[in-house]
């Protein structure tokens, strides 16, 4: 019993040489080959979208972040004056011997 039987019917129905069979076998390999072209396609542009849209996500997380920043800081704003220099009360003694008490 051959290890092959339906290698071999298909064998001897059709020679290597024949014209046919040669027809037959450019048409199933074509086919095979635009079919891997055309997953290889589909996986490649499904890889390119997921990194568009990794990419997308990352940007708008650092866009909040920097949102998030402005946002905690905006209450101290740096072109505000700066204040007002301290000055220690005077105490009343001083403040009555030089008039300007009442």
């Amino acid at each position: 019993m051959s290890p092959l039987p339906y290698l071999h019917k298909r064998d001897s129905s059709c020679t290597y040489y024949d014209a046919s069979c040669s027809t037959h076998r450019l048409v199933i390999l074509i086919i095979i080959i635009a079919i891997g072209i055309i997953v290889s396609a589909i996986l490649s542009l499904l890889y390119v979208r997921s990194r568009r849209s990794k990419a997308n996500k990352m940007r708008l997380q650092s866009q909040r972040q920097q949102a998030q920043i402005q946002e905690r800081f905006s209450a101290w704003d740096p072109s505000a004056a700066a204040p007002p220099p301290y000055e220690p009360r005077k105490p009343e003694r001083a403040a009555r011997a030089s008039a300007d008490w009442r």
